[in-house]
């Protein structure tokens, strides 16, 4: 998982970056104009935001959405699927900010944050790795 997170920064020709869009079959490309770009893999649950190019964000579909299958690799920090918010507290300690709907981490050593979104349960339902 800490591969995701050297990604954060690099430009979408880098060697690693292109390295791990082929592992992971992030094919498909999706515009945000003007400047934003989706590298996706529907079937992985997982694609990478791009800005001018650079990769900005990383993100972990948990769940299962109407367009991204649940993401079935080994999730990162120790977390677990089912992993409730106050669970999520306990295992990463006291977030940055947060609300009903996620909590918000500074990666210590990284310059990296984690997002963690929940669903109405306040279930673990989505994981961002963003550029801090």
């Amino acid at each position: 998982m800490t591969e995701f997170i050297t990604l954060l920064g690099q430009h979408r020709s880098s060697s690693d970056v292109v390295d791990v869009a082929a592992r992971l079959g992030l094919n498909e490309v999706m515009d945000d104009p003007p400047s934003r770009q989706y590298l996706i893999s529907r079937e992985r649950g997982l694609d990478l935001l791009l800005e001018d190019d650079h990769v900005v964000a990383v993100q972990i579909f948990i769940q299962a959405t109407r367009n991204f299958s649940a993401f079935s690799g080994a999730l990162p920090l120790g977390l677990k699927r089912g992993m409730s918010q106050a669970e999520i507290h306990q295992v990463l300690g006291t977030p940055m900010e947060s609300d009903l709907h996620d909590s918000k981490y500074s990666l210590p050593n990284t310059k990296a944050k984690l997002v963690v979104t929940f669903d109405d349960s306040t279930k673990i339902k989505y994981l961002s790795f963003e550029a801090a």
